[in-house]
């Protein structure tokens, strides 16, 4: 892209406008613009199921998915509890050093389940692994995990805080509706279909960006 603007003589104004055949291209161009195109108004949705938000979201559900309850002891399959740690947005959360910590003593101890307890030092980490039992919990455990997430704020990275957040907004507001459907409708149902009917909405959700300026 940047080479292309390059090559057109007139100058980039008002008249100039990109069509993108595949929603997944549009953060791609916004990144590859020229530092002298100051403003830009987007007409697009972006996928959620691009974004760090999704994936996120993808690894909590399963991770809720394969939680096992004995007694009052809670554990939580390895391979679920190492995608978690190695997300980049937990890693913004905990800490890329303190993370290694916990991946190392899992790894050195081969441990194929991990108790909640492994992480009672650290609020966050114990909000991630606790066990959810139903879709009503669930909605609120995902909110507040993704609205911790949304408070942080990265220095010299407005871009990024931006989008994160924006992100992080639809997907509360998609969560917030879909649980609202259900109480309205007066149904009940599992944490299993509730889970699937998530993913569902997820995969199908747009960032709506249209006619949003970003400088």
């Amino acid at each position: 892209v940047p080479t292309l603007f390059e090559s057109i003589a007139a100058p980039l104004n008002r008249q100039t406008a990109i069509v993108l055949a595949d929603e997944n291209l549009l953060l791609p161009v916004l990144h590859s613009l020229l530092e002298n195109v100051e403003d830009v108004n987007v007409t697009m949705g972006y996928p959620l199921k691009q974004t760090a938000v999704y994936s996120l979201a993808e690894l909590l559900i399963r991770l809720q998915r394969g939680c096992k309850i004995s007694g009052k002891r809670v554990k939580f399959y390895h391979k679920d509890v190492l995608s978690i740690l190695n997300h980049q947005y937990i890693r913004l959360m905990v800490g890329g050093e303190k993370l290694d910590e916990l991946k190392k003593e899992i790894q050195d101890n081969n441990r194929i389940y991990v108790y909640q307890s492994f992480f009672g030092g650290n609020v966050f980490l114990k909000m991630i692994f606790s066990p959810v039992e139903d879709y009503k919990i669930m909605t609120g455990y995902l909110i507040d995990i993704f609205s911790n997430i949304a408070k942080v704020t990265l220095p010299d990275n407005t871009e990024e805080n931006t989008l994160r957040r924006e992100y992080i907004y639809h997907f509360i507001k998609s969560l917030n509706q879909v649980k609202q459907s259900i109480d309205t409708a007066g149904i009940s149902i599992g944490m299993p279909v509730f889970l699937s009917l998530l993913r569902s909405v997820f995969n199908n959700l747009l960032i709506p960006f249209t006619g949003v300026p970003i400088n």
